[in-house]
This record gives C-alpha cells, structure tokens and sequence, in this order.
C-alpha cells in the first residue's frame, strides 16, 4: 500500500493510522509530490516508519511503477491510498486506487478538516 503524503496530511493521527496499516499489508510506503526531506519530516514529526517512499527525481507515480514481480516490495494487490485528485498517481503506476475517506472509514481512521 502506497500512502500519499497529501493523505497522510489529512489523517488526525498518522503515527495510529500508519501502524495499524501495517498490521493488515505487507509493505506500506508514502508517495508524493514533495522532495525526499519532506517526507522523511513528516515521518520523524509524526514518529512513523514505512518501507518506501518516493524520492526526489521520480514522481510517485513512476516510482510505484518500479514496484514489479522483482521488487521486494511487491505484493498481489497493490494499492494507492490519497486524495481523488490523486488517483493519476495509481493509473500510471498501473495500482488500484482508493480514496482516502473510503480507506479512512473501513479502517476507522480519524480524518482532519480539509484546510481548503
């Protein structure tokens, strides 16, 4: 499961989010839009950990298309968690997407406002 970082922004609490996540897949990363110190910030503030996240140089889509038969961190369903506006971040990585109020409510997930 590819989380991301705009989604994990709206979680009001990533750090409870993230390690129940990680009891049910076997691989959890973040992706975005956003340079590598950026989410490694997110991870210390929050004090997560997650097996990937994009990096600079690729966008998120393009780093989750890496994530084949060959990888480590391949799994059979492979699915990106974020906003619906982010669901391109999915279709060029050729993952399932599913929003994250979708994810938030089967996974009783406390959500914060939209800031916008």
């Amino acid at each position: 499961m590819a989380l991301t970082y705009a989604a994990a922004q709206r979680l009001a609490d990533p750090q409870l989010a993230i390690r129940d996540a990680k009891t049910w897949t076997d691989w959890l990363g973040i992706v975005g839009d956003v340079e590598t110190f950026v989410i490694s910030k997110f991870q210390r503030d929050h004090g997560v950990d997650v097996d990937f996240f994009s990096g600079s140089g690729q966008s998120p889509g393009e780093r989750l298309a890496d994530i084949d038969e060959h990888s480590m961190f391949f799994a059979e369903r492979m699915v990106v968690v974020g906003l619906p506006e982010e669901a391109s971040i999915a279709e060029q990585a050729d993952w399932e997407f599913v929003p994250l109020s979708t994810a938030a409510q089967k996974a009783d997930w406390e959500l914060t406002e939209d800031p916008e």
